[in-house]
């Protein structure tokens, strides 16, 4: 369905008929960057993410002090 929404749109386009296809590209954009820069804010504010850096020196303790195997 939206195929053909699009293979109409740009049939029109090409026949100088395209006053609105760029809008709804350009709204559509915008529409879904905000809604993705609202939720990514959201999120970042209300739930506790692990630190990357702190789990990769916990990986690195826990590696270090591991014994390693004797070798023959």
């Amino acid at each position: 369905m939206a195929a053909h929404h699009l293979q109409t749109s740009l049939k029109a386009c090409f026949n100088k008929d395209c006053e609105t296809f760029p809008t709804d590209i350009v709204l559509q954009f915008l529409l879904g960057f905000t809604f993705g820069n609202i939720a990514g804010m959201y999120l970042a504010q209300n739930y506790d993410r692990p630190t990357l850096s702190k789990k990769l020196e916990d990986l690195q303790k826990a590696l270090d002090t591991k014994e390693k195997p004797p070798s023959s």
